[in-house]
């Protein structure tokens, strides 16, 4: 304390080039030296002197006792006790010290460790390590390394460089950052806003904003339906969520479709349809327009159907076609549709070559459809009622088509239907019989009193 004090209460005086030529100049080499001089003479003015006037800061320390001009170099230091104290504290030159103190900086240790780390203050140093980042860069390039970030390991040489980009992205912690671009992000404030809603990763919380989605549970359940509509063919996520609703209803389940269109409408609402609706890509915008989607697009064909009451839609399964039963349309049949002995009108032989067929394979359980008006126009009506005893014919109340049993029992059952009748006018009225009565269906000929059928059953 005594030996800074013996040189802090100097004046420096700034001086012009002095001619020495009358004074003899005594040159000290080492400011410690110099120093000792000062503590010898007690002198109260320190001149500084410019080495050349074009260098100033190449100046030198000056004081006058007994006739001699003692000189010293400054070494860059502005004062006596800048030396000194940057001695004490271990800096090695002037610039060192003086560029430590403008970075706030006390400890020589510290300031030589925050400049190789790129820090440009103590508070910035400080800081850093406070928000764990002391010793990251070895991490953080490593996660560059091999990953397809935007950002690369080249973009950060030195430890202060992460720190400030950080800092300039709105990060807290080393933590947050190195757990943000991890998942692909490097703004702060959008890495909070997407945790914030659930979000994990960039790529998630990207494709959600560009959709106007803020929730990820909402995105979630975009991301399903979507491939629901993407894997179904399907023309909108609206269909996507129709077709999930009907998919999960249990067989044979029944709903009205004005129900169906309502559980429709409270499901949307749970998705905030009504907020948000760029991502929402709709079929039909009101009831009348959902009726004739049932009818007329494929969803509800394949998940179910609305014959014969267009009031209700039933939940239907798909399963292996039944053998256990089959239905037979007597009237077609007896006709002999696709006969190669031409149309002559409804016979008894072209029945009872079938169902003797069927009987032939197998088939116990026959069920036989029949209209009211085939027993007065078949050829043989009273071979007709035996046969009708003999299989149990169901004839149909008068002035119904038999067709809309037939298929409510395809529909039921699952099983095949001896037929060539493309059912072509039920096809138009309802999805169902559209997009499956062909799996059902058996066409037959007859041929020289034999039965043939194109299909294996």
């Amino acid at each position: 304390m005594e030996q800074i004090q013996n040189i802090s209460n100097l004046e420096y005086v700034q001086i012009k080039q002095p001619d020495f030529q009358k004074i003899q100049v005594v040159r000290i080499q080492e400011i410690d030296e110099f120093i000792k001089l000062i503590r010898l003479f007690q002198p109260k003015v320190i001149f500084v002197v410019p080495h050349d006037r074009q260098k100033i800061k190449s100046q030198e320390f000056c004081i006058l006792e007994n006739g001699f001009a003692f000189v010293t170099s400054s070494f860059e230091y502005f004062r006596l006790e800048d030396y000194y104290e940057a001695s004490e504290s271990g800096f090695t030159n002037a610039k060192e010290y003086y560029q430590a103190i403008a970075q706030e900086f006390s400890d020589v240790t510290q300031y030589r460790t925050s400049s190789k780390l790129g820090y440009r203050s103590f508070e910035e140093f400080e800081n850093s390590g406070q928000m764990g980042f002391r010793g990251c860069l070895v991490s953080f390039r490593e996660f560059f390394k091999d990953s397809d970030f935007p950002l690369t390991s080249t973009d950060f040489t030195l430890e202060a460089q992460a720190y400030r980009f950080a800092i300039e992205n709105g990060f807290k912690s080393y933590e947050e950052l190195y757990q943000a671009v991890e998942n692909g992000f490097i703004d702060g404030v959008e890495y909070k806003e997407a945790t914030a809603n659930g979000f994990t990763l960039h790529d998630d919380y990207k494709s959600a904003k560009d959709l106007g989605i803020v929730n990820r549970d909402i995105y979630d359940e975009y991301c399903k339906l979507d491939n629901v509509r993407s894997n179904n063919f399907l023309g909108s996520i609206q269909e996507a969520l129709l077709f999930q609703m009907l998919d999960t209803m249990e067989h044979e389940d029944e709903i009205s479709v004005s129900g169906l269109w309502n559980v429709l409408k409270n499901a949307e609402a749970d998705l905030l349809v009504e907020e948000i609706t760029s991502w929402y890509t709709s079929s039909f915008k009101d009831q009348d327009e959902f009726e004739r989607f049932l009818v007329s697009n494929s969803i509800s064909g394949r998940l179910g159907t609305s014959f014969p009451n267009k009031e209700i839609f039933q939940r239907i399964v798909l399963k292996s076609v039944s053998t256990a039963t089959i239905a037979i349309d007597a009237s077609n049949v007896a006709y002999g549709s696709g006969s190669t002995e031409g149309n002559e009108g409804p016979k008894v032989s072209n029945l009872e070559v079938v169902l003797h067929a069927l009987k032939g394979k197998g088939f116990k359980d026959l069920k036989i459809f029949a209209d009211a008006s085939l027993k007065h126009n078949i050829d043989n009506p009273d071979q007709f009622a035996v046969l009708k005893n003999e299989y149990n014919i169901m004839e149909m109340p008068a002035g119904t088509d038999a067709d809309v049993f037939i298929i409510k029992y395809v529909i039921e059952n699952q099983c095949y239907v001896i037929s060539n009748d493309r059912f072509n006018d039920w096809k138009e009225k309802d999805s169902w019989v559209r997009e499956n009565i062909d799996r059902f269906r058996i066409r037959f000929m007859i041929i020289d009193d034999l039965s043939y059928f194109y299909d294996e059953i």
